[in-house]
């Protein structure tokens, strides 16, 4: 059997894996996130999630994987498209050409 490795080495593993996330461009990771749900809302039948669950994961993955500090901002006409205006947990930008 293997040795689990030590508190200290996964601790200098989580520290090197944030600071190669940091170093993305913010909009890549945004777009990554987009990227991300429309995929996953592809596959939602086979995974059995309803919308409310979908977003909610991709919401974790934005601020975990992708170190967000919150839910990336979509175009009402994105969220449209994807079928998925009204759903809880989506943030999204309001006004002409979908800004604040």
């Amino acid at each position: 059997t293997e040795a689990s490795p030590s508190a200290a080495a996964v601790g200098a593993a989580r520290d090197e894996a944030c600071g190669a996330v940091e170093a993305v461009d913010v909009g890549t990771r945004e777009k990554a996130y987009q990227a991300w749900l429309g995929y996953y809302k592809q596959k939602m039948k086979a995974m059995r999630w309803d919308a409310r669950t979908l977003v909610a994961t991709a919401n974790a993955f934005a601020l975990g994987a992708l170190g967000l500090p919150e839910g990336p901002t979509l175009q009402a006409k994105t969220v449209g498209m994807m079928g998925l205006r009204g759903t809880p947990g989506l943030v999204v930008a309001k006004g002409p050409g979908g800004r604040g």
